[in-house]
């Protein structure tokens, strides 16, 4: 069983979220970082980090003009930026479920839940829109907090996608699209795929981890963990002063 200090853990970790030398593109940084959380001034801040010459306006470029960046909802239901080509394996780990069982719990029926996603994509046929606007072109407004979880709950199952910002590029609100307008190509993966696309992004940005680390960070069970590590190969290493079982694959192993 290989051996390793935490010092060389950490370094090879600081090169690997391109913190010790800057990317090469956005959507190498935000691979590297393994998902940058997607609300400001987070997301400013990591891509910030990672990138030399980075500014607000170059993510809303990526975003809005050239649309090779989303923010979606990925692993635990969190949001993030993800680059284009990832993001329905973002989508796979964001436990759409929850918001639909949220709803349900607030006394709204299956049937009412689908009348009104379908009610809110049919009000962005004409293009984006705010939660107040879309509120507004409804016949019967389910109130603010409803709407809320509605709109969650669409993003999650990849039906909308947040488009330009409300209040300028360091906002927080969001005009909402349909992902069938905006990026029609994208279709959320399966769970147990879109783990197998993720965990070694994870890994190569994180390794050494625990089998408890991967499932807290994808949002799966110890199980559905200890497979994904095994499928790539990953094996028990020891490291000095931590404690637990840690994993590594052969390519966290050559970078140490």
């Amino acid at each position: 069983m290989a051996r390793l200090t935490v010092a060389s853990v950490l370094a090879r970790s600081l090169a690997a979220h391109a913190l010790a030398e800057p990317a090469a593109s956005m959507d190498e940084a935000l691979v590297a970082a393994a998902g940058i959380y997607g609300s400001a001034p987070t997301s400013h801040l990591g891509l910030a980090a990672r990138l030399g010459d980075y500014t607000p306006a170059a993510l809303e470029r990526a975003r809005l003009d050239e649309r090779s960046v989303l923010r979606v909802p990925g692993m635990r239901g969190s949001v993030f930026l993800s680059p284009r080509a990832l993001a329905p394996a973002f989508m796979g780990l964001s436990r759409p479920g929850t918001v639909r069982r949220t709803l349900s719990g607030a006394g709204m029926t299956e049937a009412e839940q689908v009348r009104l996603a379908d009610r809110v994509e049919r009000a962005l046929d004409d293009g984006s829109l705010s939660a107040r606007e879309i509120r507004e072109r409804l016949d019967d407004d389910p109130g603010g907090p409803t709407m809320t979880l509605a709109l969650r709950g669409l993003a999650h199952e990849g039906r909308i996608v947040a488009a330009e910002p409300v209040g300028g590029e360091r906002a927080t609100a969001y005009r909402y699209a349909r992902m069938a307008d905006w990026a029609p190509d994208l279709e959320p993966l399966g769970r147990e795929e879109a783990l197998a696309v993720m965990a070694p992004i994870w890994m190569r940005a994180n390794g050494p981890g625990t089998i408890d680390d991967l499932a807290w960070w994808a949002g799966v069970t110890k199980r559905e963990a200890r497979g994904a590590l095994k499928a790539m190969a990953a094996r028990p290493v020891e490291v000095e002063g931590l404690a637990g079982e840690q994993w590594a694959s052969d390519e966290v192993l050559e970078g140490l």
